[in-house]
């Protein structure tokens, strides 16, 4: 009797080929439509926070009034710093219970 190898031989390029390519097709589709979405949720951001709709004739929110400017950057900073203090009482809740 003929015992099979324990080594699987390498299959040639070619035979993994049509995999590879629709592979690499399926990823950088998926890929575009994240960088779409991603687009139109900064758009819809901007337009929310600066009223502001990005044209031919104003490529930045130049026209913006600066307090508005100020109140979205202000608003923004708030958040982060309620999310960075509601992480940093978890951790020492989750610490304390550990004791």
């Amino acid at each position: 009797m003929q015992q099979k190898s324990e080594t699987a031989e390498p299959q040639p390029l070619l035979s993994r080929l049509p995999a590879l390519v629709a592979a690499v097709i399926i990823v950088g589709v998926a890929i575009g439509a994240a960088a779409g979405l991603l687009t139109l949720m900064l758009y819809g951001i901007e337009h929310l926070a600066l009223g502001y709709v990005e044209s031919t004739h104003e490529s930045g929110p130049f026209n913006v009034p600066p307090l508005r400017r100020a109140i979205s950057v202000e608003r923004r900073r708030h958040h982060l710093v309620a999310a960075a203090h509601t992480q940093h009482k978890g951790a020492v809740r989750q610490k304390s219970r550990k004791w």
